[in-house]
């Protein structure tokens, strides 16, 4: 951006004189905002436009990310910033025709299925027993959790399961808790019994996992086993992913497959891509968005976005003559309409969408 314009629309941010259209400007420069770019601003004076334009549009990105950005030739940003400018400026409504139809997003919903089979839809479920299996009573609370209490008389498996657009949460019989994201399932004993406490895992899930040395809490998912004692981490292991990801936010993990193990500290997260275990660090919230209720997408390519996208409002993508390997930064409410979060994307210019039913088509 123009160093003069960057100052002058900061001058009118701070003043509380900025408009609508002006705020937009802000929020599509700092979607492809790249380290390297000169703007004319000092770094306090970029945190208030993170701060104050879009809470959490970038995460404070390093060296290592910065490289792995799109590389636009210096004409070419210029030409973006002033199409954008005179495309802002001049449209008579903010939200483009392309994105103009309202899909609500997800919501907290899931089906149990418990040891005998019978399955139980929770969405419109009251608050109160739900079921009771070999001595343990399974509840929902006021909140909408699931719970697991008593004294077991025999151990039942039981399995939740998200379809796309939903979720849901569950405290497990040893105090465990779990959350589930969209397309997602998680089979689990009534109660823990021997020397570990074993789940299985599909989809993704963020595990706060309660302490006991004794008995060390352990994940199977997607061809890898994660073996914790008591920790905040996340795993997401879906099937049309191209790797599975266990996150360490609190804690120590040890994940293991084909018979190479690693342990990750705190900032980093394990990669399982085919037979190849890699570790990196990382931001560790940025890969719990969906539990704060943002979509952030730190550096990510468009494709990975869409799927996050497409799972939470059960949608269909269609990609027409564009990279899907360009990479965008910024963050919004999961719980927009859809027309707002694709806004957010189509703002850039790098991409347009046109949603057509439950089918979006991706374009440039």
């Amino acid at each position: 951006m123009d160093p003069d314009l960057a100052q002058e629309l900061l001058t009118k941010l701070r003043n509380g004189t900025v408009t609508p259209e002006e705020k937009q400007v802000l929020e599509a420069w700092l979607l492809q905002y790249r380290l390297d770019e000169s703007s004319g601003l000092t770094d306090a004076e970029l945190e208030t436009l993170k701060d104050q334009v879009w809470p959490g549009v970038l995460s404070k990105t390093s060296k290592k990310t910065i490289r792995i950005w799109p590389r636009l030739a210096i004409a070419g940003s210029v030409l973006l910033i002033l199409s954008l400018l005179t495309f802002l400026y001049f449209r008579q409504s903010v939200k483009p025709d392309s994105v103009a139809q309202n899909i609500t997003p997800g919501s907290q919903s899931a089906t149990l299925v418990l040891g005998n089979g019978q399955q139980i839809g929770l969405n419109n479920k009251p608050a109160g027993q739900v079921a009771v299996q070999g001595g343990m009573v399974v509840s929902k609370t006021a909140s909408g959790q699931l719970s697991y209490s008593g004294s077991a008389s025999e151990i039942m498996f039981n399995t939740l399961t998200t379809k796309r657009k939903e979720q849901y949460d569950l405290i497990l019989a040893d105090g465990t808790h779990v959350w589930l994201n969209a397309a997602s399932s998680l089979k689990f004993p009534t109660a823990f019994s021997g020397k570990e406490r074993k789940v299985e895992l599909s989809g993704e899930g963020y595990f706060e996992v309660m302490e006991d040395q004794k008995h060390p809490f352990i994940v199977v998912s997607a061809g890898q086993t994660v073996e914790v004692l008591g920790t905040k981490f996340n795993i997401n292991s879906y099937g049309d992913e191209h790797s599975a990801r266990t996150t360490l936010l609190e804690g120590k993990v040890k994940v293991e497959s084909n018979g190479t193990q690693v342990t990750i500290k705190p900032g980093q997260q394990a990669e399982l891509t085919g037979e190849v275990l890699d570790v990196r660090d990382i931001d560790p919230r940025a890969s719990i968005d969906w539990v704060d209720g943002e979509f952030q997408f730190n550096d990510q390519p468009l494709e990975e976005i869409m799927r996050k996208i497409a799972r939470w409002y059960d949608l269909e993508v269609v990609y027409r003559d564009v990279d899907k390997s360009r990479r965008f930064g910024g963050s919004v409410s999961r719980f927009e309409n859809i027309a707002a979060v694709l806004e957010k994307l189509e703002l850039t210019g790098s991409v347009t969408f046109k949603i057509e039913g439950r089918r979006v088509t991706v374009s440039r």
